[in-house]
Formats: C-alpha cells, structure tokens, sequence
C-alpha cells in the first residue's frame, strides 16, 4: 500500500531531526522532501506474484493455435488428393535375352506405357526364284551377285535345278545392295518380279517386257530392307536368248 507523508509546522524533519520552517518545501539540513513517499509495511512484507493473464492475451493464444491447425489440415488435404490423382505407374517390361529368338529383328514391344526396342537384326536373307521372260521356264546355274555400294564386298548365290536361290548378307543401315545376274559367266540384264507376276501376264505384255530387257537405260535400284525385316523375296525374270 502507498501512503504520503506531510510534514506538519513547525515540526522535526523525520531525516535528521532538525526543525523545519512552514515556508520550507524540503528540510535546509538533509533536503528531505516536505511531502515524503512513504510505503506502509503491509506493502513490504506482501511477496511479488505473477501478473494475472489479460483476456486479450489469451483470445490471442487461442486465435493463433486455432490457424495454425487449420493450416494444418489444409496441406494434408492438398498432399492427399495429388497422390490420389497421380496415375499408376506401370509395370517394367524386361527385355528379351541375347540369345532367345524374341532378341531378332528391330520390332518394338509394347506393354502398357513401356516400350522395348529389340535389336536389329545381325543378317539379312534374300531368296528368290530366276525364270526365262519368253519361255517361262526356270533358269538353272544362274549366278546372283550381290556388292555392297558402300564397301564393295561381293555376295554370290547359285540357282538350283529349280532357278531357285538363297543368300545372307550383312545387314546394313544405309547404302544397299546393288543385284548383277550373270548366265555361263556372262553379265545379263534382268527385270524384277512384278505384281502381278509376268508368268500370268499375256504375251503381248511379255514382249513389252522384253523389249524393256534390252533397253540401254534399264537400271535398278539397290536393295535395302528397312525395319524389323530379315528377309526379302526377290525374283527375276531374265532373256536366256538375247534379241540385239
């Protein structure tokens, strides 16, 4: 509890004891104060305790945990639904062994969202039949050579009884394989199968045909399988009797 002191006149200063005039605002010995601020000992002897909280700082408290929840909640609903929308991701798909007949040819294969490229393949086969365009027979002892444009390396094959033939050859990306047929060692001009074949063709066609055989301009173009492909059909039609 505080409590003031007045210093009544004429009296003692309640400091040094010295007496004190009435027009004197402090004491002219110890310059006390007329008016002393004095605490009573109930004051003194109370021991200092917490301050009360104020309501204000409490709905403060309250306001500022109630946003931090519901911040909270608002992120875990966020990170739910993305997880629920984000597709499945789909199963791999092992690619097939070196050494399993799956591994040739440049195929892709396709599993979901997954896609496996095999491949290509290491060799080519061309294979084919050789027939005479007038006669319609097959040509036996035929020779097929095959060069490659870019290294020059040369591919032979011979025709069976049949005019039948068959040769492998090393794949290639670019350039391909230029065809040269040869008759009892003698280069020949040729004509590639046409669709539909010259062997169902009439003969007025057929001799159309041949009088294209022994054209100076008649030229080929270069073999190249593309993709996945392995294997070429290619048969010729040949004049075994020239007409020049």
């Amino acid at each position: 509890m505080v409590s003031y002191a007045v210093m009544a006149s004429p009296e003692k200063c309640p400091g040094c004891g010295s007496p004190v005039k009435p027009d004197w605002t402090v004491c002219g010995h110890c310059l006390l104060p007329r008016h002393i601020l004095s605490i009573s000992p109930a004051s003194q002897d109370k021991p200092a305790g917490p301050k009360p909280s104020s309501p204000f700082a409490v709905a403060g408290a309250l306001r500022f945990g109630l946003a931090v929840l519901v911040l909270g909640a608002f992120i875990y609903s966020r990170q739910k639904t993305a997880l629920q929308l984000a597709p499945p991701r789909p199963p791999a798909v092992a690619a097939p062994a070196a050494n399993s007949p799956d591994a040739a040819g440049d195929a892709s294969t396709t599993a979901g969202d997954v896609s496996v490229q095999r491949s290509p393949a290491k060799e080519w086969t061309i294979k084919g039949q050789v027939y005479d365009l007038s006669t319609l027979k097959p040509v036996a002892d035929a020779q097929l050579a095959l060069t490659d444009k870019l290294s020059g390396l040369r591919f032979t094959a011979k025709t069976d009884p049949a005019g039948v033939y068959s040769v492998k050859v090393p794949s290639m990306s670019e350039g391909g394989y230029e065809v040269a047929v040869l008759i009892k060692r003698r280069p020949r001009p040729f004509l590639e199968e046409m669709d539909p074949p010259y062997k169902t063709q009439n003969p007025e066609r057929r001799r159309d045909a041949l009088e294209l055989l022994d054209s100076p301009s008649l030229a080929h173009v270069a073999i190249m399988l593309t993709g996945s492909d392995s294997e070429l059909l290619y048969d010729l039609v040949v004049a075994q009797q020239t007409r020049r």
